[in-house]
């Protein structure tokens, strides 16, 4: 059966509508709190920075933002959790040199940096990294 111009247009009409209006419906985001998740113990320079920017967070989002340190493995542990947390915003880290360096320092990682993660901002220059030949530099270690 073949539908007259008019009403195959209001057929489409009425089911792209709800499409499009779908997101409309989802709630806000955030609309729970936010876990800052600083894979380094408590009392450092990382830790203060985190517990800083979660008070800004907390300010502008209207929403508590938690710190929490999960330190160890060389900031593998808490890495590797957020990494394996749901994909929906509500787990941030605060990545620091010891987990983008994490692959070349150990046999296996169970997370990756470049895959499992996308930065949203950058809190302060980071520390320099020397980097050698590997042929030289377990050499230069043992002097």
């Amino acid at each position: 059966m073949e539908l007259p111009r008019r009403s195959f247009l209001s057929f489409a009409a009425a089911a792209v509508v709800p499409m499009i209006s779908a997101p409309l419906w989802a709630d806000p985001f955030p609309a729970r709190p936010i876990t800052l998740v600083v894979p380094i113990a408590a009392g450092g320079a990382v830790d203060t920075a985190a517990r800083i920017i979660a008070e800004k967070l907390q300010e502008k989002l209207q929403q508590p933002v938690v710190v929490e340190n999960r330190p160890g493995a060389g900031s593998m542990i808490g890495t590797a959790f957020v990494a394996k947390a749901p994909r929906d915003g509500y787990t941030l880290l605060l990545m620091e040199p010891g987990a983008v360096l994490a692959k070349w320092m150990n046999k296996s990682v169970p997370f990756d940096v470049t895959r499992d993660f996308s930065p949203i901002a950058m809190v302060a220059t980071s520390p320099l990294a020397l980097f050698a030949h590997p042929s030289v530099a377990f050499k230069m270690l043992r002097r």
